[in-house]
Parts: C-alpha cells; structure tokens; sequence
C-alpha cells in the first residue's frame, strides 16, 4: 500500500508540474512530437533583434502604390486566419532576389526580387499563404529549436552577442525546412488561399515557373533548394481539391504597373 501511494503521489506531483508549464513547452509530450518550443513574447523577442540585423543591411522598398496594392494581399489572407496568436508584419526590401524570409513572431521578409518573378498577385499571394503556414505550424522556432539549441536561443533573447545573432539568421537564410515542414505549409497555404478567395492554382503556377527557370532562381529560394523535384508540388497543388461551386475574386489591380513603381 505504502509503494502504491507512492507511486499515487508522484503521478499527482507529474500531472500538476506539466498543468503549470507554459502549453508551448507541453505541446506535442503525449503525440509524439516531442515539440518544445518559445513563448510566443519570446518568439517576437528573438524575431526583433534579428529583423534589426536584417534591415540594417538592406533598404526597404518604397513606392506608395505598391504598398497598398501589398497591404491589400496581406490584410486579405490574414482575415481567414482564425485566432492566430501572431501578430504579423510583413517588410519589402530592396533585394534582386527571388526569395523570402520568415522570422520569429511572424516577420516576413519579401524580397522585390519575388515580386518581379510573380507574374500576378495572386502568385505572390500563394508565396505569402505559404509563409504564413510556416508561422502558424510554428516551423521557424522548431527548426531553429532543432539547428541552434533552446538555451543558445534563450541566452539570445536575453541578451546574446551579436556572432550567435548572425550563427542564427544563417540558419534561418541557409537551411532548409523538412519536406514534412513543406507539405504542411503547401497544404495550409492552399487551403489559405481558397478560403480568400484566390484559386490554390496560383501556387501550381508558381512552382511551375520556378521548375522551367530553375538555372536562374532555383538556387535562390530556400523552401524550394531543398526539394529541387517540383513536380510533385505542382501535382499537388493542381490536384487540390477545390468546391465545385468555387468562384475566385480577383484582385482589381494592375499587377504590371505596379511592379514598375518598384
């Protein structure tokens, strides 16, 4: 009786430690996850310092026209995010680049470069839907979690010198996600888009177009680097099952003109 109250007492003691634990350090004990991640304070902590090393070496876009024509593609995609802890910025910078980058506490980087290549908004679009499932799957903080270590990250956020900074932007702008990581952003990004109103297809169209000029940009992309076979996202996205009573809204804007402003 006494080794069974025993074990009674630890398992009370086990159940009321995990209940006073911060859910983002619970999450995925019990699923097979094994996902230990930030606090989402902590995320935007961590974000911030490395957006200021990021712009510091580059120069934000500036054109007036181009501005609202993004705000109205973000604020479309982020009104069919249901009770997202993030509050998101979004930043284009001045960068030939075909790329973009997503930060800690849902900072994403768009490069003027990507927004040359899309030939639509809806194109540059599926991109962001597709970043913005990166955010929400909380993929970020796992890969850097996995690449970097939680106390290395911890030491950053309160206080960190600036080499282990610039160790971590590496990671985040060199490294890939898991094809895993890719499929889930892919299938959220979709299913993003159509609850916007914007056919999945542009992201079929994307992926198409990075395959036939993948001498030039391929290399550049790096949720794409790691799986140079597009052809399966293609299948993917074009076999994505959409309602038959679907009608997409387009964006009432001038998509070459606006790209000129750039």
């Amino acid at each position: 009786m006494k080794l069974l109250g025993g074990f009674l007492l630890i398992w009370v003691v086990g159940i009321l430690v995990v209940e006073l634990l911060p859910k983002n350090f619970t999450d995925g004990w019990f699923d097979g996850t094994e996902r230990i991640g930030l606090s989402i304070e902590q995320e935007e902590k961590l974000g911030e310092a490395m957006l200021d090393m990021v712009l510091a070496g580059h120069t934000l876009a500036e054109s007036e026209r181009f501005d609202s024509a993004f705000s109205v593609i973000q604020s479309r995609l982020l009104s069919q995010v249901d009770s997202s802890a993030y509050n998101y910025k979004f930043y284009l910078v001045d960068d030939p680049m075909v790329n973009a980058l997503t930060f800690p506490g849902a900072n994403i980087v768009v490069f003027t470069g990507l927004v040359d290549f899309c030939e639509s908004p809806e194109q540059l679009s599926a991109v962001l839907a597709h970043e913005i499932g990166h955010v929400e799957e909380q993929h970020v903080v796992d890969k850097l979690v996995a690449e970097i270590g939680m106390s290395i990250l911890i030491g950053v956020i309160t206080g960190g010198d600036a080499t282990v900074m610039h160790d971590i932007y590496k990671t985040l702008a060199s490294s890939y996600f898991s094809r895993l990581q890719e499929q889930d952003a892919d299938e959220f990004g979709m299913k993003l888009l159509l609850d916007s109103g914007i056919d999945p297809l542009a992201l079929a169209e994307f992926f198409r177009k990075l395959s036939e000029e993948k001498a030039d940009y391929g290399e550049y992309l790096e949720w794409i680097m790691s799986h140079p076979n597009n052809d399966s996202r293609v299948a993917a996205s074009e076999n994505f099952k959409v309602p038959y009573t679907f009608v997409p809204e387009p964006f009432s804007m001038d998509w070459e003109q606006l790209k000129s402003s750039l």
